[in-house]
């Protein structure tokens, strides 16, 4: 019964036209683009314009700006701590993946998408619920990851934050750490400075 929610078809501001922007991708027109207009002067490129144009028209819950916000955070206070410990340059590229921006109206376009996934998902699983008709059953492929609030589902699967209380906690604690540290380095410089002169 938990469930029943998302058996039904979802509809937001984006439709019609996410529904469209999507069967023309899938259709190749949107997927080949850019490598079609290599060969073909004629090719429309315009993924990118259709989907800003969606992501003008969606916004996102504070509890996902908020996620967004810890994510951010995550990124700085862990960027800090090993700058701090000498491994700024070992540890680029994860750093690198760390600070990919989110941009709040293009998540809100991926979680419009997500909902038209659950949607299906939960028909899926429903459906080849132990029926004994030589289906399989699907719940453990799609149960885990697709049948869940949207806004959990940016929490775990995008912003990849498992605790949110605990990481939270952690990252307040990295921050006055670094604050104390920038406290005692801007006191030892003054100092410095003050015995040189």
């Amino acid at each position: 019964m938990h469930k029943a929610e998302y058996l039904i078809r979802p509809v937001d501001r984006l439709d019609p036209d996410l529904t469209k922007t999507v069967e023309r991708f899938a259709g190749g027109a949107g997927r080949y683009e850019h490598l079609d207009s290599l060969w073909n002067d004629d090719t429309e490129v315009s993924t990118y314009i259709k989907w800003s144009a969606l992501a003008a028209k969606v916004s996102v819950s504070e509890r996902v700006r908020g996620l967004i916000s810890i994510k951010r955070a995550a990124a700085d206070a862990i960027k800090t701590d090993l700058i701090d410990d000498g491994l700024g340059a070992a540890a680029q590229g994860p750093l690198d993946d760390l600070a990919i921006p989110t941009f709040e109206p293009s998540v809100g376009v991926a979680l419009s998408l997500f909902r038209k996934v659950r949607w299906v998902s939960t028909i899926l699983d429903v459906a080849t619920y132990y029926t004994g008709k030589g289906l399989p059953i699907l719940r453990e492929v799609i149960s885990p990851a697709f049948i869940q609030s949207s806004e959990d589902f940016f929490k775990y699967r995008i912003a990849r934050i498992s605790d949110e209380e605990v990481v939270v906690e952690e990252l307040q604690t990295a921050f006055e750490k670094m604050r104390k540290r920038e406290s005692t380095m801007g006191d030892e410089d003054f100092e410095e400075n003050a015995s040189d002169t």
